[in-house]
């Protein structure tokens, strides 16, 4: 520990004083074992031939489009997937893409320990590979690993994986490191089920401050990428420290209607030192999710401002000290 310390005080750095949770889990796994999610025989034919049973009604065409049966092949399909992506893509992605230590995996659950700097990248990179999802890749982080089609391409081999079809729920919890692990560990398994009851298919951030405060903020997985973007926007050396901070402090006055709420979140943007077409674009994001919860019956403001706050706080150089 000295010389760890020893190492910051030359470099004129703080170290890290929180660290993040993840739990991951695979969801409706009984639906997939009973067969509810399997995929119709003619899933599996060329898009072509699908095509054309697509456009028929004969008695062969009806039977391309039953579910195929539940079998031990199909069980055994979905054994091997989940060994995979436990065994070989979650290690790879969490401590050899990124920082992280794997201290559980087994089918479609995850448990590991991140860097705060790596969480969300970790979250999605899991999210992604479990489905194998267009796109995915570790190659830019010197892996190896590549997804598409419902598939991974692990060192050049073929890698079955649950495919497009599947998705997974996720609780991070970013904790203070005096913060009793127990306590931590009940709170990821919340954050985890909050993701569950929001729909599935979502990430749960529970920010955890060393002063108390607890924000917990809910994203779909579609909506991590951006708000990895928000993030990074704030950390930007030209946009003020506190931008967040005077977001958040304008949004009791900001009006209901959300055409005129885009122009001044946008405004208020570029008074904080964000570049107008970034201020713009992010503007429109943010406003698209104030509406999305609103329609469903949620307070979208509440949602805009926890964003806002775990964003700022992912944004600093370090987290230190009382915060």
């Amino acid at each position: 520990r000295k010389a760890v310390y020893k190492v910051f005080a030359n470099s004129g750095e703080q170290p890290e004083t929180y660290y993040a949770l993840l739990q991951l889990d695979g969801d409706e796994m009984g639906a997939w074992l009973s067969g509810e999610h399997a995929a119709a025989y003619q899933d599996y034919f060329h898009r072509q031939l699908r095509a054309q049973f697509d456009r028929a009604s004969d008695p062969l065409a009806q039977l391309a489009r039953m579910q195929r049966l539940v079998t031990p092949a199909y069980h055994m399909s979905i054994s091997a997937a989940l060994n995979q992506f436990a065994l070989h893509i979650a290690p790879a992605i969490v401590q050899q893409a990124y920082s992280g230590q794997l201290i559980y995996a087994g089918g479609d659950d995850v448990l590991a320990m991140l860097p705060t700097a790596d969480a969300l990248a970790v979250a999605l990179r899991l999210q992604q590979a479990y489905r194998g999802e267009d796109g995915f890749s570790l190659q830019p982080r010197g892996i190896d690993l590549t997804g598409g089609n419902g598939f991974v391409w692990q060192q050049g081999q073929l890698v079955q994986v649950m495919g497009t079809k599947a998705t997974v729920s996720a609780g991070l919890v970013i904790a203070h490191h005096k913060a009793p692990l127990g306590w931590v560990l009940r709170q990821v398994r919340a954050a985890e089920a909050a993701a569950k009851e929001a729909g599935r298919n979502r990430l749960n951030i529970t920010l955890i401050k060393r002063a108390g405060t607890i924000t917990r903020l809910t994203l779909k997985w579609s909506e991590v990428e951006q708000f990895e973007q928000l993030r990074d926007l704030l950390s930007a050396e030209q946009v003020s420290r506190r931008a967040a901070y005077n977001l958040n402090n304008w949004l009791k006055d900001m009006p209901d209607d959300m055409d005129a709420l885009k122009t001044l979140i946008a405004y208020q943007m570029r008074r904080q030192g964000v570049d107008a077409g970034e201020a713009k674009d992010m503007a429109a994001w943010l406003v698209e999710g104030v509406s999305t919860r609103q329609e469903s019956g949620q307070n979208g403001l509440d949602w805009l401002k926890d964003v806002l706050i775990v964003a700022e706080f992912l944004a600093r150089d370090t987290r230190s000290g009382g915060e």
